[in-house]
């Protein structure tokens, strides 16, 4: 849950930021499920696609994650996720320019110990860095998850509606499909969104807690938005599946 306490550090909005995310996230599921019902899939069926499943990059440490983001080529592209790369890219790059800076000069030709310190003096030559504070950091990821959530919302609205529209289509025999199949496939693409909505989420959070460190600022607020992104995903799964036997 991210805080902003009334002294400017209190992200009040967030944990109903991550709650109406995975609101958002589990409105297909809820089709999908009556689906199955119809399809007389019943328990078996929803306890093993809804009750034990935990998205891949739920179970990997925070180090992980980002190890996964930098690396998986299923995530180029995503906004968040490049924006994470080219932030640890130049962080790379200027930990390499400041080692190669402290080591002493090995040429003796005068004319190039002047040109080396030329270059050396230009490059030093920078704009002052403006220092973000610790609020505006944790106010730029609190923007980012409030559009994330919009974002999924209108997207899986839309899943929604093709679900049902389909759905239609399959009962009055206007389309040839099973029902178990056309569960399936729903389901495949709501993991499929959730995943895509994971790493967006994550790439978002490590990109903040980059800068939180960078400027030796208190990260506690990471870790809580993690776990509250994981707990709250966890916990709608299961109050789903108790008000979803009542059905059977």
């Amino acid at each position: 849950m991210l805080l902003l306490k009334s002294a400017g550090i209190h992200l009040v909005s967030s944990r109903s930021c991550f709650l109406g995310m995975v609101v958002a996230i589990k409105k297909i599921v809820i089709v999908i499920v009556v689906i199955a019902l119809l399809a007389g899939s019943g328990y078996i069926y929803m306890k093993n696609t809804l009750l034990n499943p935990v998205s891949e990059m739920d179970t990997k440490s925070p180090e992980r994650q980002k190890e996964e983001l930098l690396k998986n080529d299923k995530y180029k592209g995503l906004p968040e996720v490049e924006a994470l790369k080219e932030q640890e890219q130049k962080e790379k790059q200027k930990q390499q320019k400041n080692k190669d800076n402290s080591k002493p000069a090995s040429t003796t030709n005068p004319k190039e110990s002047i040109e080396a310190n030329e270059e050396s003096k230009t490059s030093n030559e920078t704009v002052p860095e403006v220092i973000p504070s610790k609020v505006q950091l944790e106010n730029q990821l609190q923007e980012k998850l409030t559009a994330l959530k919009s974002e999924y919302n209108a997207k899986l609205n839309q899943l929604l509606a093709s679900a049902k529209a389909e759905y239609k289509q399959v009962k009055s025999g206007e389309k040839e499909v099973s029902v178990s199949k056309l569960a399936k496939n729903y389901l495949n693409l709501g993991n499929a969104m959730e995943a895509e909505c994971d790493a967006r989420v994550y790439a978002s959070i490590a990109y903040t807690e980059n800068m939180l460190k960078k400027y030796n600022y208190d990260t506690s607020i990471i870790k809580e938005a993690r776990q509250t992104y994981q707990n709250t995903k966890e916990e709608r799964r299961q109050r789903l599946l108790d008000k979803l036997l009542n059905y059977i």
